[in-house]
């Protein structure tokens, strides 16, 4: 008796890609969960200060809520943090299939195109577009926000360019002379199906298709 399977590689595309997404996804209602943790804790902080002051605890209640719901470090940080994810999962997987034909890959991954060109194969237009557009802008982000070379200044001039553009297309990342930051999870969305979109045609054209046991 034999049955058919997705092959290791598709099968993992489909499912780490839908653990990343539902982490991007659940995070306003997670956060909506902890804000209202926070502010139980703050009443209890506020009410220790007031030592029994009714209107002083209201008025330190009333600040640190304020200073607390102000304050967009929670989002950035864990949107910031999934941007790395996000690449992290598209890298991994490209490492999985440049393994997989035979490829030694230390250190930098070798271009898609080098892979395509090697095995006789071709990608559809858009997706080589978005091969493109993932690895000239979006890592690019990535990079910028992991090594914090933007408020370091030490970014080159030409990224920098590239990561303003990309800013001015998503209203969703921030940057100014000192920050760099996401402050919503529109554009994971979109770079997390990009990627997905590139692996799955790259691994159709390379065959891993379901396999019989």
């Amino acid at each position: 008796m034999s049955f058919n399977v997705l092959h290791p590689i598709k099968a993992k595309i489909y499912r780490q890609s839908l653990v990343i997404e539902h982490l991007i996804t659940d995070y306003p209602s997670m956060r909506k969960e902890w804000n209202e943790k926070i502010s139980l804790q703050l009443r209890q902080d506020a009410k220790s200060i007031a030592d029994g002051d009714l209107e002083i605890e209201r008025e330190e209640y009333s600040k640190m809520l304020d200073c607390f719901l102000s304050s967009q470090e929670y989002d950035c940080v864990f949107y910031n943090s999934m941007l790395i994810l996000v690449y992290a999962f598209y890298e991994d997987i490209l490492t999985a299939i440049y393994a997989n034909e035979g490829y030694l890959v230390s250190g930098n991954l070798p271009p898609i195109k080098d892979l395509i060109k090697s095995k006789g194969i071709s990608l559809s237009v858009e997706t080589q577009a978005n091969v493109d557009y993932l690895y000239n802008k979006v890592r690019i982000l990535r990079n910028a926000i992991t090594h914090n070379t933007w408020k370091n200044k030490n970014i080159k001039s030409e990224y920098k360019d590239v990561i303003t553009k990309l800013a001015s297309h998503h209203n969703r990342i921030i940057c100014d002379s000192e920050s760099l930051y996401i402050c919503k999870q529109d554009c994971l969305l979109c770079f997390l199906e990009k990627e997905k979109s590139v692996l799955l045609e790259l691994v159709d054209k390379l065959g891993y298709n379901k396999i019989h046991n």
